[in-house]
């Protein structure tokens, strides 16, 4: 679920983890470790009516931002070493 999270930044749930494509104990655990990542404030839910889609979106704060920018600096220096390091072979 965190890897979905981390490629689409919002999905929802029932779509993703249909009791037609899972057994009911994998819906169970995934519904659980969702309402775990959201006690830890780490994504936002949001469902509309009584047994309506579950919207999971990635919360932004500003350790999610600072970590993004982290990523993409060592994304960025990765990329460029290995770019000039195979031109000085």
């Amino acid at each position: 679920m965190y890897k979905v999270l981390i490629k689409q930044k919002k999905f929802i749930f029932n779509k993703l983890f249909s009791i037609k494509q899972h057994d009911r104990q994998e819906v169970v655990t995934a519904f659980s470790g969702l309402l775990e990542m959201s006690r830890r404030n780490k994504v936002n839910t949001n469902q509309e009516e009584i047994f309506g889609d579950i919207l999971v979106e990635e919360k932004k704060n500003k350790f999610n931002v600072q970590t993004n920018l982290l990523k993409n600096i060592l994304f960025l220096y990765n990329f460029l070493t290995k770019k000039y390091m195979f031109k000085m072979l």
